[in-house]
């Protein structure tokens, strides 16, 4: 099957380039079921098999929006870098970029850590936001979905953590609204600032301790004396 890899590579470029968006995701399953060689979909995926790179740099690099999507849910490494040192995103128009911050939004939705990490290393920004309308950041969406591993992860990434969302909202705002002590202390580990206020709908003018009132176990994590820690790292793609 390894033998094969050539074959299986040039037929995904012809599908890429015919707009077969559906033999790319029947191709790409069908390899992760292939267990007497597990590495052949990572060798079909990530190798540098096509002029600009991986077939996720042929994809980016010539616009294929629905083909990105494939090869990213496919397990496409966006890490990658081709023989001039450019990673897919690189290559990206701003409509193809739309595709890569679907799949840090999802990936946060998922609890998937691993995958955050990786996009956010191959330039994926940290401060994008899911719509105009609803201008909620990664952070934001990890409040949501109460994964505390998840906000820390992106804290120490360097996040913004006093950013609103349209519901004028922050995060901070967000995980009190929800009764989330834990990642309430989370946010406020990092420095999350404590007196913003919401700034629009029922909630407009309150602060993290107004929304806390009444949840004794909120205030006592607001209330608590904390010694800030510093983001490991900052990612500043600003794309």
């Amino acid at each position: 099957m390894t033998d094969d890899v050539s074959t299986i590579v040039t037929n995904l470029v012809t599908a890429i380039d015919t707009e077969r968006t559906d033999v790319i995701c029947s191709v790409l399953s069908e390899l992760k079921k292939y267990t007497h060689d597990p590495e052949i979909l990572p060798k079909v995926l990530n190798g540098l098999h096509t002029p600009h790179g991986t077939l996720l740099h042929y994809a980016t690099k010539h616009g294929k929006v629905d083909k990105v999507r494939a090869l990213l849910a496919g397990g496409a490494d966006p890490g990658v870098q081709n023989k001039e040192g450019l990673l897919p995103l690189d290559l990206a128009t701003d409509q193809i970029r739309t595709v890569y911050n679907e799949e840090l939004l999802k990936a946060t939705a998922q609890s998937n850590l691993g995958r955050v990490c990786q996009l956010l290393a191959a330039g994926v920004s940290i401060k994008l936001t899911d719509s105009p309308e609803m201008l909620n950041t990664p952070l934001h969406w990890a409040v949501c979905h109460g994964n505390r591993d998840m906000v820390q992860c992106l804290c120490a990434r360097g996040a913004d953590l006093n950013v609103y969302n349209a519901r004028g909202l922050t995060p901070l705002h967000e995980a009190v609204k929800r009764g989330d002590a834990g990642i309430v202390e989370e946010l406020l580990n990092y420095g999350a600032n404590i007196d913003l206020q919401v700034t629009t709908g029922e909630n407009v003018g309150q602060t993290a301790m107004d929304l806390a009132e009444g949840h004794e176990s909120l205030l006592q994590v607001l209330r608590a004396p904390r010694h800030l820690l510093e983001p490991v790292s900052k990612i500043t793609h600003d794309f």
